[in-house]
């Protein structure tokens, strides 16, 4: 019995590794992503405000930036439906062998290429989660910047806007006939 839980267990580990690769990878293409839109936006100094923000603010960039959070949602909330199931099987597993669940607990009571393999999935899935959070800490400063430098262009942009069109003739205003008899 325990050793069929400790193969399920592994058999989510194992999923949980795949995706966190998955993610990973995405992880790496968008931060390649967005290495590219700040190397071409460094180029583009000289260009008027309006052609700036369209550059700025283009499909690609909504576009990947979509697709980054729905890939990345996704993945999450698959990693957290196998950590519910994951924990009810340590729960069993402890309760299996009257401890709390410790892989190198475990030792006792598996075969020893088991126990190696177990320790080896644990040992890989806690680097690629550690690879995750290095990966967050560099992406997500990156893009609260360019959404920040999209922000300041559009407000920017859009002051410019309501001071043109303060100064600006409105537009022929329809004749009125003013009876100064009365």
């Amino acid at each position: 019995m325990l050793e069929e839980l400790t193969l399920e267990l592994m058999g989510l580990y194992r999923q949980d590794l795949r995706d966190y690769r998955e993610i990973l990878d995405r992880m790496t293409d968008y931060q390649l992503f967005l290495e590219k839109r700040e190397n071409g936006n460094r180029t583009k100094k000289d260009e008027s405000p309006s052609s700036l923000l369209l550059a700025k603010i283009d499909d690609d960039f909504e576009k990947e930036l979509l697709e980054f959070s729905v890939c990345r949602e996704d993945i999450f909330n698959r990693l957290q439906d196998r950590k519910r199931k994951s924990d009810e099987i340590r729960g069993f597993i402890s309760q299996e062998t009257g401890i709390a669940f410790d892989v190198s607990g475990l030792k006792a009571y598996l075969n020893e290429p088991l126990h190696q393999e177990f320790l080896g999935l644990t040992a890989s899935l806690q680097n690629e989660m550690t690879e995750v959070l290095k990966k967050d800490e560099v992406i997500l400063p990156r893009l609260k910047m360019e959404l920040q430098s999209i922000k300041v262009e559009l407000h920017r942009i859009q002051g410019a806007k309501r001071t043109k069109n303060a100064y600006e003739n409105p537009g022929q205003r329809e004749s009125r006939f003013i009876d100064k008899t009365k």
